[in-house]
């Protein structure tokens, strides 16, 4: 399964809490991919495009520890992260630091 960055239904980012967390990941991955897509095609190496590139990536990673620690309300919070986080996961199993992981893991139990 190749895991596709797109947003989704912009409702979810006024419901707050974990649909919000993963809305929000779910835009900076897409910003990510399609920067690091745009470099390939334009052949770019140049020290903003890195910078950039840098920047953009530690986002991702931080809007993704966002997600694994939200708390989850409801059984339908409960469901929505577990699933995104399962799909993140199946598409690149290193896609999670081990501490973002076990966060997860618990704000689920």
């Amino acid at each position: 399964m190749q895991f596709e960055p797109f947003c989704s239904n912009s409702a979810d980012d006024v419901d707050g809490g974990v649909r919000a967390t993963i809305s929000t990941h779910r835009r900076k991955m897409c910003d990510l991919v399609n920067f690091t897509r745009d470099c390939d095609r334009n052949r770019r190496a140049d020290s903003f495009s890195v910078t950039r590139l840098e920047r953009l990536s530690k986002g991702e990673q931080i809007a993704l520890t966002a997600v694994a620690e939200a708390n989850v309300l409801s059984g339908g919070d409960r469901r929505a992260k577990a699933m995104y986080l399962a799909d993140l996961l199946e598409a690149d199993p290193e896609c999670m630091r081990p501490e973002d992981l076990v966060a997860a893991l618990r704000s689920l139990a």
